[in-house]
């Protein structure tokens, strides 16, 4: 068992794991910037493959706090470092497990208190309608594109928040930026364009855990 544990806390294993890690969360950013946070969550983010992958991230650090101990004063620093791995580890486990997550979809002008959730009971899946303590109005959406192309390079929607507790304030979501308010956070996911208007969507993750904090 010893040995076991001990060739799980090999540096080989930390360095083997890390560069497979980088590159599915490379993978996931590509994915992300092309077909939207939707996407990229269920192909990379939410996928059982990643999930088993942070798995055995977790698993050599806990195998080096193992095959070290006990510890001296000497690897307090070691332990603390290690320590603080699994904690942040275990933090998106519990995150991801507890989060609420769907969609909110808007035309420009549109707004709404409310965001759809896909439920799945077994085999058969529904979409239900959830009650925002706020409302989202889409004032505008905008396209950057590659200079000389069509191909888009990023996207945005400026909204208005209209809470009757904080107030009305303006706000800009696009890639790599949520917004975040009361413990509810908004990603860019995708788009659709159509002769009507721009059609927005926008992720919405609510977690749990940090409410319950609050």
């Amino acid at each position: 068992m010893q040995q076991l544990i001990a060739r799980l806390a090999s540096l080989r294993v930390t360095v083997s794991v890390l560069i497979v890690l980088i590159a599915a969360l490379a993978a996931g950013t590509i994915v992300e910037s092309r077909a939207g946070t939707e996407v990229a969550q269920r192909a990379v983010y939410a996928a059982p493959w990643f999930m088993a992958l942070l798995v055995a991230f977790a698993i050599n650090p806990l195998a080096a706090v193992l095959h070290r101990f006990p510890t001296s004063r000497w690897r307090i620093g070691f332990l603390l470092t290690h320590g603080g791995i699994l904690v942040i580890l275990l933090g998106g486990f519990l995150t991801a497990d507890m989060a609420i997550r769907g969609q909110l979809p808007l035309w420009e002008g549109q707004q709404s208190a409310s965001f759809l959730q896909r439920e799945e009971a077994g085999t058969i899946g529904r979409t239900v309608g959830r009650a925002l303590p706020f409302t989202v109005r889409l004032d505008s959406f905008e396209i950057d594109t590659y200079q000389g192309t069509q191909r888009p390079a990023m996207f945005r929607s400026r909204v208005t928040v209209i809470d009757p507790v904080a107030g009305t304030f303006p706000a800009v979501i696009e890639m790599n930026r949520p917004l975040a308010h009361r413990g509810y956070s908004f990603f860019q996911s995708s788009y659709q364009i159509t002769a009507q208007g721009d059609f927005d969507v926008a992720q919405i993750q609510q977690a749990k855990i940090f409410l319950a904090r609050r």
